[in-house]
């Protein structure tokens, strides 16, 4: 069995200090134990007043659980009255006081356990003074210091037993025994029934509130959370486009992020360098800015590559000059600080013949014996270094019909026998396996390589002298580049195409002659 040592456990249960004259088993007290559990009370010590009165309980020993110790001044006079007592000590060699006085009960380590000061004259019980009775507290939960909780026995005591002046009380809810405070229909302790309402004031309801405020037994949320996690919140998102959620708790205006200086929502009218609100809807351009980083700025460049400031101020990083001579040249070049070339006499730029020195020749020497050929080369030659070709039409050289041939073009008369090339505007046919053999259709041929990167060859055949044209279009149907705008000669021809400055991706050529009309398809892939 486990042996507990607590405070506040034991308690002085019954008094006898004044036996009567016919029944004297002298002075004794009572102890209980109120705990659940044995206590050892071995070297406890009990007195009275005077601490010099002490008697010493015996090590070991044992209180039971809800069990009853008699400590008397006389073991003998003591169970000759009550011989059935199972559990009584002594002697103590001192007497209470007759007319009333505390005693005491101390634990091994000189705690304080219990006390009662007891008095012979009311409110105290006076039949225990020497009538036979004994004082008797009404109920061991009972603060023992007050006189009201102590009565007279009946007869002459009830020693190691429940007292005859026994009162069965419980613990309140406060655990206050005897006392009155009870739960109330919430289950809580001195309450008042507020504690368990729901949130339609029925005792113990089921209604909830739900995150929007509503009360009802309805698990489930009566609302909805807006943009801003907020239930049942007005919050938006605005127009836009990476919308923005605005309004309710968001202190947001909705559409301010996006909405231009013209009030268009999404627009793109902006404040230039001058405080204007342009672009967008408003139909106004931007101020420039001039050459010294000025908005709307009167800087300027000039045609020598310097910026004049005018009224301007340059900005940071930008310069500009207030002022600077600036010439053309006779070579057509811009010249600042008055560097500019000029023609000499003989009208050669930057040459060094005086004015008025005589007659220059086609050289620019003076008096000199150069002269321009047919061919516009100028030398000491009376001949032309050059020969005609065969364009002797209204279509030859300088484009005036004298019959004359054309000095230096490089017309030739193809293997169709027409006079192609040159100034003549038409292009040479080539005849297929050099067989002399004509086409008989219009037709595109042959375009090679395709896939290409970044040039092919596209053939095609012209049966009749007539005007052709080869145009290359996007995918997208746009016009990027024209190959051929001619008359070309009957016989087969190839014209490539650079397409170097163009992306990867689908073309088509078409072909145009005539009533002939034609398309393939390349490939371009970089």
């Amino acid at each position: 069995m486990s042996i507990s040592m607590a405070e506040d456990s034991i308690i002085i249960n019954e008094i006898n200090y004044n036996s009567a004259d016919s029944l004297f088993p002298k002075d004794w007290v009572e102890l209980y134990n109120v705990t659940t559990e044995p206590i050892n009370i071995g070297n406890w010590i009990f007195r009275d007043d005077n601490n010099e009165h002490q008697f010493l309980i015996p090590i070991n020993q044992i209180l039971p659980p809800d069990g009853y110790i008699v400590i008397c001044d006389s073991l003998n006079a003591f169970t000759i009255l009550f011989p059935d007592v199972e559990i009584v000590i002594g002697d103590f060699d001192f007497k209470l006081n007759n007319d009333g006085e505390l005693i005491r009960l101390f634990d091994d380590e000189g705690t304080l356990i219990d006390s009662v000061h007891y008095n012979d004259v009311e409110p105290w019980p006076i039949e225990a003074d020497g009538s036979g009775a004994t004082l008797e507290l009404i109920n061991p939960h009972y603060d023992n210091e007050l006189a009201s909780n102590w009565l007279a026995s009946s007869v002459f005591g009830t020693p190691g037993q429940q007292n005859s002046n026994y009162i069965v009380v419980t613990q309140d809810c406060l655990g206050v025994w005897g006392g009155e405070t009870e739960y109330d229909e919430c289950g809580v302790c001195n309450g008042n029934n507020t504690t368990c309402l729901d949130c339609a004031d029925v005792l113990n309801g089921y209604a909830e509130l739900d995150v929007c405020g509503v009360c009802d037994t309805d698990a489930f949320n009566n609302c909805v959370q807006d943009c801003n996690s907020v239930w049942g919140g007005s919050a938006e998102f605005d127009d836009c486009i990476e919308p923005v959620c605005s309004g309710g708790t968001t202190n947001l205006m909705a559409n301010a992020s996006c909405t231009d200086c013209n009030g268009f929502i999404n627009g793109e009218a902006f404040i230039d360098g001058c405080g204007s609100c342009v672009g967008g809807n408003t139909e106004l351009e931007a101020c420039p800015t001039d050459c010294a980083g000025v908005d709307g700025g009167d800087a300027q460049w000039n045609s020598c590559g310097s910026c004049i400031c005018n009224t301007s101020q340059a900005e940071f990083g930008y310069t500009c000059i207030d002022e600077e001579e600036c010439v053309q040249g006779c070579d057509f070049e811009w010249y600042n600080d008055g560097d500019a070339p000029e023609a000499d006499g003989c009208g050669v730029c930057g040459g060094n013949n005086e004015p008025n020195t005589g007659n220059c020749d086609c050289a620019g020497v003076p008096d000199g014996g150069s002269v321009e050929d047919m061919c516009d080369i100028c030398d000491g030659d009376s001949g032309n270094d050059c020969i005609s070709d065969c364009s002797t039409s209204d279509s030859d050289c300088d484009g005036i019909w004298d019959n004359v041939s054309c000095w230096g073009g490089t017309a030739i008369s193809d293997e169709c026998g027409i006079c192609a090339g040159g100034s003549t505007g038409v292009i040479p046919c080539v005849l297929a396996n050099s067989n002399n053999i004509l086409p008989l259709d219009f037709k595109i041929e042959g375009i090679y390589p395709n896939p290409f990167n970044p040039v092919t060859t596209i053939g095609y055949t012209v049966p009749v002298l007539t005007k052709v044209i080869l145009e290359i279009y996007s995918i997208n149907g746009i016009k990027i580049s024209i190959l051929e705008d001619n008359y070309i000669s009957s016989g087969y021809h190839r014209v490539n195409w650079d397409a170097s400055d163009h992306a990867s991706g689908i073309y088509f050529v078409m072909m145009v002659a005539d009533d002939y009309i034609a398309t393939q398809k390349l490939m371009l892939v970089k």
